[in-house]
Formats: C-alpha cells, sequence, structure tokens
C-alpha cells in the first residue's frame, strides 16, 4: 500500500515551500525537515496534519511557525471505523459470532460513533441495522484503497500575522535505515590493495521521498528529544502533550559530530517506500595494508579457551593519508578479493563497526595453519582480596617464513594491574592487551604475564 503526505488547515491549502530535507541515522531511524506554506488567520486557531505515515513517532512531532504553539495531540485512527467508512455501497458478509445468522447485502451507511451502526441492503431491498457490531464478524472482500494506518495530528497555534507564511515541520520515522558495502582487492605482489564503497539505502517508512536533501550519519548519536512533559491519555484515542513545548532536535552541532558526519549528498535525492537504493560513495587505489597473524585470548576466567588458542590471518587497514586512505568509512560489510596474476579468489565478508580517520581496523579472513598456540593459567598467590594469576602463552610455527603475531587479549583491566610482562604491551582502552611480536620459521616463542586484581566473591 503506497501512504501519501496530506495536510489540512480547515480549507485552506499549503504548498511544499522548500526542498524537504532527510537525515538517516544507521540504527533504523530518520529525522524529516520539511518547510511548508500556510495560508492562516488572526488568532488562535487550529491547525490538522493528516495522513503522515504510521511508522512517525508521535513525539518527535515538531511545528515552529511566526507565533506560539499552544498545544499539540494526536488522535489513533480506528482502522475498523476507517474501513467502513469508506466502504459504502460495497459488498459485505456478516457473521453473527453467536449463532449460525449470516448476512450479506450492500453498506448504504456507517455512523462512527461511541456506539457504532452499520445500515445494510439486502439482496430483497429490505434494509438492517446493526448495532452491536461487537457481536459480529464483517467480511468486505474488497478493501477501499484510501484507507491509511496512521494518525490524526491537532495542533493549537497562534501565528503573529495573517495571510500566506511558512511552517516548519519536523519529525522523526522508523523502518528507513542504510549500512555500506566495502570491497577491498588485495594485491599479493604489492601487499597494496584497491577501496570501492556504496551506501545502501532502505526505505519501509510508508513514505516517499522525492527531489530531498539526503544525509547520513552513522556513530552513537542520541535520538532526537520531542515534546517535554508528554501525558498519555487513552480516552478515545486521543494521546494529549503538555502545552509546554520545548521542541529541540539533536543537541549536537555538525561541527561536534566529527568522525560521525560521513556523507551529505550535494544533488536532490529520491528514494520511494518500499524501495532499495545504492549510491557510490568513495574510491581509493594503492592502499598500504600490512598482512598479519592474530592470536586472541582472554583473561576472564568464563571465556577462557581451554588451552588452545586460534590465529588467523589478518588485514591491518589503516585509515591515514600516508597508507592511501583518510576519509571515515561507515560500517557495514567488506568483502575481501585476493588477486594475483592467475584469478581474483573471494577470501570472505567482514563486518566492521566503522572506521574512524586515523584508526586501524582488523579485517579477519581466515584461519591460519602453520601456527598454533597454547595458553595456561597457573595461580600463584591468593590473599585476602588481591588474586595473582600467571599467564603463558606459547606459540609455534610450523612454516618456513617468518611471521608478524599479534596477541590480544580481552579483559576488565579497570581493576587488574599488569605485574610483569616478558614482552612489550599496549593497552588499548579498558578492555584490550595488545602484544605484537615476530616468530621465526620452525621456532617457538614463550610469552608470559603476571596480573594482580580483585577476588570475585
Amino acid at each position: 500500500m503506497k501512504y501519501s503526505f496530506l495536510l489540512f488547515l480547515c480549507a485552506c491549502n499549503l504548498l511544499i515551500a522548500q526542498t524537504p530535507k532527510l537525515t538517516i541515522y544507521n540504527d533504523g531511524f530518520a529525522v524529516v525537515e520539511e518547510t511548508i506554506q500556510a495560508n492562516l488567520k488572526n488568532g488562535r486557531q487550529e491547525f490538522f496534519i493528516d495522513n503522515l505515515p504510521e511508522s512517525v513517532i508521535p513525539n518527535s512531532l515538531m511545528l515552529n511557525l511566526n507565533g506560539k504553539v499552544h498545544s499539540y495531540s494526536f488522535l489513533r485512527k480506528s482502522l475498523f471505523n476507517e474501513i467502513l467508512s469508506n466502504s459504502i455501497n460495497k459488498d459485505v458478509t456478516v457473521y453473527h459470532k453467536f449463532s449460525n445468522e449470516k448476512l450479506y447485502g450492500k453498506i448504504i451507511s456507517f455512523f462512527p460513533n461511541d456506539n457504532p451502526r452499520l445500515i445494510i441492503k439486502k439482496p430483497d431491498n429490505s434494509i438492517v441495522l446493526l448495532s452491536n457490531l461487537l457481536e459480529y464478524d464483517i467480511e468486505i472482500k474488497e478493501l477501499p484503497e484510501n484507507v491509511y494506518l496512521n494518525n490524526k495530528y491537532n495542533f493549537e497555534l497562534e501565528p503573529n500575522k495573517s495571510g500566506q507564511q511558512n511552517v516548519n515541520l519536523t519529525y522523526q520515522i522508523n523502518d528507513i535505515s542504510w549500512d555500506a558495502q566495502h570491497f577491498l582487492i588485495i594485491n599479493d605482489q604489492t601487499n597494496t590493495a584497491t577501496l570501492s564503497s556504496n551506501f545502501q539505502i532502505y526505505n519501509n517508512s510508508g513514505k516517499d521521498f522525492k527531489n530531498s536533501k539526503l544525509k547520513l550519519i552513522y556513530g552513537d548519536v542520541p535520538r532526537p528529544i520531542g515534546l517535554n512533559n508528554i501525558v498519555a491519555e487513552q480516552n478515545l484515542g486521543i494521546v494529549r502533550f503538555s502545552p509546554e513545548l520545548k521542541m529541540n532536535t539533536v543537541n549536537t552541532t555538525e561541527e561536534e559530530m566529527s568522525g560521525l558526519f560521513i556523507y551529505e549528498l550535494q544533488e536532490d535525492f529520491s528514494i520511494l517506500n518500499q524501495q532499495f537504493k545504492k549510491i557510490a560513495y568513495k574510491s581509493a587505489d594503492n592502499i598500504k595494508i600490512q598482512k598479519k597473524k592474530y592470536a586472541f585470548s582472554s583473561f576472564e576466567p568464563w571465556q577462557n579457551t581451554g588451552g588452545n588458542i586460534f590465529i588467523f590471518n589478518v588485514v591491518e587497514l589503516r585509515n591515514t593519508r600516508e597508507y592511501g586512505l583518510g576519509f571515515a568509512i561507515p560500517k557495514g560489510i567488506f568483502s575481501i578479493y585476493s588477486a594475483n596474476k592467475d584469478n581474483i579468489e573471494f577470501l570472505g565478508e567482514i563486518n566492521t563497526s566503522g572506521i574512524d580517520i586515523n584508526n586501524t581496523e582488523p579485517l579477519r579472513l581466515s584461519r591460519a595453519f602453520n601456527i598454533s598456540g597454547r595458553e595456561e593459567i597457573e595461580n600463584l598467590e591468593f590473599s585476602g582480596t588481591d588474586q595473582i594469576r600467571t599467564y603463558k602463552y606459547t606459540f609455534s610455527n610450523n612454516g618456513n617464513t617468518s611471521e608478524d603475531i599479534v596477541l590480544m587479549i580481552s579483559g576488565d583491566f579497570t581493576n587488574t594491574k599488569i605485574l610483569s610482562s616478558s614482552h612489550k604491551y599496549k593497552l588499548e582502552g579498558k578492555r584490550t592487551l595488545k602484544i605484537e611480536f615476530k616468530l621465526d620459521k620452525n621456532s617457538e616463542e614463550q610469552i608470559v604475564i603476571k596480573t594482580q586484581s580483585k577476588a570475585i566473591r
């Protein structure tokens, strides 16, 4: 079903005055900004908005104009009433829930009040009035086309002047999202790669966007704040909001969103409801990459690998100009290929949470078969609240080439102190301990780490 966007203000016409703006965030919602022209009269008056898509978050709807907004409410339309009101002269079959009675005919009138009543004309031209519709199941073979799953919004406003003027409308919708697809082709001879990326946009919001300004945001951004002091009253389906209107969008300027702002389309953008669209993002050639073996382990007792450590072939992608990139890469899926003189081999697809400028992303490719690792934990001492542990990591190389190894150990290091380490280590945040070393061909290496932490009682 295709939804339309209509605005009603008594008998006045409303026109879109400017190009609408669409900002899509990467966790399934978007903010729509529209400017409309309305012919307003003097004094306090009602302003109705109808036929917004069902995905609109009601308390995100914001109205700004040259004047005051005194109150705001919305009515949840009954789909039952909507269908029957728009089904006059349609064939209907009515089944009584507590008997075998069945009734055929055409709907000639419907009264959607507190006690809905339905008038049906039977094939013999007799008239039947059904007053207690809760006792009946009603079947209509052909549903009306102008029935929408939406709400009706009512603003009480007071403009500073009468006549044609701009009214700014902002609201949040769900069921619209985007992600990114990245293609990394690695040249095995030169250890360089080419990257191409595109955006994939999915619109199931119930609204068509034509000739809009598009902006895509990724990162942990708070959702827009709507009306304050929201009071929901389910009386007759009406939900009312406090007249204390403090309407704010996301309290973040574009400058403050450094590293989050990804893409703003320079040309007008269109995407219809239930449509999927791709947009080319950026590409780069001659990207310097580093191939390493990554070993993943943990200081968490419940995540202990039980002795064996798995090692993976990893490509390190450093997001700097020096390495051939230097622009923000949004979260998405990396499709990685290996190219040599003979053919191009697909290595796999890897999810990435996004690579900000000057950061490094390890892209895990496959299991390393020539390197084996083992972990041993030995409790040396326990006194009071302190727990002393020694971790021993042993790595063996059965290959004929030297390998660069990165040992990544996860754990909560806020309450853990490294007493000693046989190798140089680096703490990355509060959850990761990183140790880099080189493993010669047909050799063995042992890393010993001693820790002190509070015991868990």
